[in-house]
């Protein structure tokens, strides 16, 4: 992690108020900006939000799928570039 210099984790997983809550946690206590995918974490029953919540009120950001990739692309000329149009073939 320190090696790439990269600042901010985003997290997904199984288990969202323990094993996603504890990494988040830990790595924003070591100064990390931290965003949990809520949409790709997994907690049984109430757990899961209140994972989240738990999550939200320490400040790190929750934030859903799409909402990840919009941030991550920023601009709408980077966007409309051909490496999100062009269709792949399977």
């Amino acid at each position: 992690m320190e090696a790439t210099g990269r600042t901010t984790m985003v997290l997904v997983g199984i288990e969202t108020a323990i094993c996603v809550a504890h990494s988040a946690i830990q790595l924003h206590h070591a100064g990390k900006r931290v965003a949990v995918v809520d949409d790709a974490t997994y907690s049984p029953g109430r757990a899961h939000e209140r994972g989240l919540r738990r999550l939200a009120d320490r400040g790190i950001e929750v934030l859903a799928t799409k909402e990840l990739f919009y941030d991550s692309v920023r601009t709408i000329e980077y966007a409309n570039t051909n490496i999100f149009q062009t269709p792949t073939r399977i």
